[in-house]
């Protein structure tokens, strides 16, 4: 089994994960190969999906706090 908290303390936040989807799309940009390009558009759209993700667990977490 993998420790919770270890896996907290990795990528978390949505403005990371939206940097790794922007970097995703860059390295598309510049790729010559289709097949590449697939692959990294799918990889920055997944990275963009952890950004949600992350954003609703944010929020859930702020409005908790608040009762």
């Amino acid at each position: 089994m993998v420790n919770r908290s270890f896996l907290e303390d990795r990528v978390t936040t949505p403005a990371t994960y939206k940097a790794y989807a922007a970097d995703c799309l860059t390295a598309m940009r510049a790729a010559m190969l289709p097949e590449v390009r697939a692959m990294l558009l799918a990889m920055a759209q997944r990275w963009n999906e952890f950004a949600e993700c992350a954003e609703k667990r944010v929020s859930t977490t702020s409005d908790s706090d608040r009762m």
